[in-house]
Order: structure tokens, then sequence, then C-alpha cells
């Protein structure tokens, strides 16, 4: 995660010199803080903005997706292999950035490959095709482990295969063997020597979509009924999350508190985004930036994103923070960049999102970076005067947490004297 370091100032009051300790202040950090206060002051959560990365392509005009990014900032992606043909390649992007890496084809005579997820240790989830049999192709879930695609287990089967979490399972799917001549997808966590069947919710099949640190998955199944639900897995059964009051739901994103997202259809048969909190049970609808909305991923500090539909320019991404409500992400990146973000599919802890979009018309993958806030604009407006001062003496005189400035749990003057260096150092 990046840092901020502020120097040693020096700030006089009463004519007597005070050099401050440094104070170490994590992007992250920054941006909490930040939203705190605005969310305090009531300012507006636009102030929050991002940099943006083109991932670039391996073809010239080439296509990409980007699918995942762990916390060192290692990004898996899926790009054409051409740009005549629809030809998947899966590929990474380093932690240093630049353009992606090809991660190649499976060795026994594979045409296509996907990148859908990556884990902290780099390891890169996806399906590969192979020969299976002269003249017949299969398709297989497999794991890229910085060396060469290795298919997952049970071996012999068709999967998939779209999330991985840092102890190597994977959530996933394969081909249940229904009946002599019926096969049938179940959701599963893979591996490469493990493997487990989590089944269905009585119905035909189920999709694993996203694993958590703990191996808690969550996915969508269906009913016997036929109906389409969402579900969670915590090491028991699988629990059907329900919808909001609509017919069918799917969730995509799971962290490590259990906090479940995906979308769900209304009473009106509207896809919404949804929030689900395992230790409560309660599912929340979160939004919309216009018609429909579907929530991909949410990071641990309790950062969702996803798309929504707006009327007439179809779909955009998004980020709900916990202060906030949803935000179109295309508001808070430079103007006059070329690009339309329309698809949000994961972030990482330190709150750096990944998705694609269009760059001047053409699909392509980017990478969003929060720029830190100004920390002395208190009531957000975009400057720094007297009025930061005031709300700044507001919040500290309701005892307001937001103005803890050297967050060390407790207000003091020392609280002031931080403030005042920022306000110092200026936007």
């Amino acid at each position: 995660m990046s840092s901020l370091h502020i120097p040693h100032p020096t700030v006089t009051f009463n004519r007597t010199p005070l050099i401050l300790e440094p104070i170490m202040i994590t992007a992250r950090a920054v941006i909490i803080q930040a939203l705190a206060l605005a969310s305090s002051s009531g300012a507006a959560f636009s102030q929050l903005s991002y940099s943006i990365a083109d991932l670039g392509h391996l073809t010239p005009n080439g296509l990409t997706k980007a699918t995942g990014i762990n916390a060192a900032g290692e990004i898996s992606l899926t790009t054409l292999k051409n740009t005549t043909t629809y030809y998947p390649l899966g590929a990474k992007v380093p932690a240093s950035g630049g353009w992606p890496i090809s991660l190649g084809l499976h060795p026994n005579n594979g045409t296509r490959s996907s990148g859908l997820g990556i884990n902290d240790l780099g390891h890169i989830i996806g399906e590969v095709n192979q020969i299976a049999f002269p003249g017949v192709q299969s398709v297989r879930p497999a794991m890229h482990d910085g060396a060469s695609w290795k298919i997952l287990q049970p071996q012999d089967n068709n999967g998939q295969a779209y999330a991985i979490n840092n102890a190597g399972q994977v959530a996933g799917t394969f081909m249940f063997q229904a009946s002599p001549s019926v096969q049938e997808p179940h959701a599963a966590i893979l591996g490469l020597t493990t493997f487990k069947d989590l089944g269905t919710l009585g119905g035909k099949y189920g999709i694993a979509t996203a694993i958590n640190s703990q191996g808690h998955v969550a996915g969508l199944s269906t009913l016997p009924s036929g109906a389409v639900r969402a579900f969670a897995y915590t090491g028991t059964a699988m629990l059907d999350l329900g919808t909001l009051g609509g017919n069918a739901s799917e969730a995509w994103g799971i962290n490590d508190s259990t906090h479940v997202v995906g979308w769900s259809h209304n009473p009106d048969g509207v896809r919404r985004a949804f929030f689900y909190d395992h230790s409560t049970a309660l599912t929340e609808d979160i939004g919309t930036l216009g018609t429909s909305s579907e929530a991909r991923d949410i990071n641990n500090t309790g950062i969702i994103v996803g798309h929504s539909w707006v009327v007439g320019q179809g779909p955009h991404a998004f980020a709900r923070l916990p202060l906030t409500g949803m935000t179109d992400l295309n508001d808070l990146i430079p103007a006059g960049t070329g690009w339309t973000l329309q698809y949000a599919t994961a972030l990482n802890d330190s709150g750096v999102i990944v998705g694609y979009g269009r760059l001047n018309g053409v699909l392509r993958g980017f990478k969003l970076t929060p720029e830190p806030p100004c920390a002395a604009d208190c009531d957000g407006d975009g400057t720094t005067t007297i009025d930061d001062f005031i709300c700044f003496q507001t919040l500290f005189a309701l005892g307001d947490p937001a103005a803890d400035c050297d967050k060390n749990g407790s207000l003091s003057i020392d609280d002031f004297i931080c403030f005042q260096t920022l306000f110092a150092i200026g936007c």
C-alpha cells in the first residue's frame, strides 16, 4: 500500500517554535478520513477522485477486459489474440504497470485461454481448452502458477473457474453426472489436488463465483422450481439469500466478513445491486445510477463496485463506499480522457479498481487509483479557507471522531496542530 509522508513542518504558537513529528498517512487512511469529514460536514463525495491507466493490449487495437487485482496491484485480464476473431487469451499486468503479458495456452494443443481472477501469490485462474480426444476439444478450469497452465481437479471434467484465494481454493463449477446420459453443472471449490462438490439449491445447476480467505463461497444456483437464487456457503450447506422481492438473484462477490454482493430482481422485475450481511441476515438494495444495477465485488473495507445502466448512455461503472451512496466512476476521473468506464469488476483493499470500458470507442481494460483527497478541506468545497477551520472546530467541539487528525484515538490540542499543519501544506 502506498503512503504519503508529510515531512517535519515548523509551526509557531505564541512565538514558540514547535517541530512536529512525521505524520505517516496511508492513501487508504487519508481517503477514509476525508470521507468521514465529508460525511459529518455535508461535503460532496465527488471530491474523491481517481487517476486512470489504460491496461493496454496484446495486438494493435486489441480488446481487453480486466477481471481481478491483488494486494500488490497485479491484474488479471482476458484479451484478444487477434483483432478479427473473438479469440481470448489470458494475460497479466505486473504491479509495476506496463502492457499485458500473455499467459499463453495449454500445452495440449490449446487454442484459447482466459484470465478471470488473481490471488496475492500472483496465481491466475480461468479457463483453457485442450484436445481431449482426436478432433474433440474440452474446456477445463485451470490455474496459471507463473510458469504454465495447470488443470484443476477433477482433471477429466469440463468446468469453469471464477475466483481464487491465497490458499489456492478456487470458486467454480464442474459437470456432475446426474445420469448416464445427463451432466449438470454443480458449484464447487476446486484446487490442484483437492475438490469439493457444493451441489445446488435443489435445482439443476450451481455456480460458485467468489471465495474469501476463509473458504466461504458466494454464487448462484437454481431451486427445484428452476428459479435462480444467490447463495452463500460457509462450510456446511448452501444458504439461499432470497431476493429483493422479485424472482431471481445472483451473488458475485464476497469479503472476509462474509458480506456478499450481487444483483436481485425487485418487485418490478428490475435488476438491483444488493449487499447481504451474513451476521444479520439482512439484504440491502444499494441503489442505481439510472435504471438497473449489478454489484460485482466488495473489498474488506466495504467498498462495492459494479455497473449500472444510465438512461440513454448504457452501462456505467460505479463505486459505493460505506459512508456514501452509489457514485458514477466516470464523474471521478479527469475530464477529456476519452474514457467511458462501463464495468467495474474487482478491487483490492487499497481501493484500486479495475474493469473495462471504451477508450475512444475501443473496448479496453482500466485501472483506477484513488488520489488522496486534501485532508484540510474539511467542508469539501475544493479549497482551503477559514471555513475549514470553522468546520474542524465544530467537529472537535462535538467530539466527532473525524476531528482526531493525528489518529491516536483521542481529541486534544495535538489535533489542532495536526490540522493546521495539513492546512499549511495546502491542497
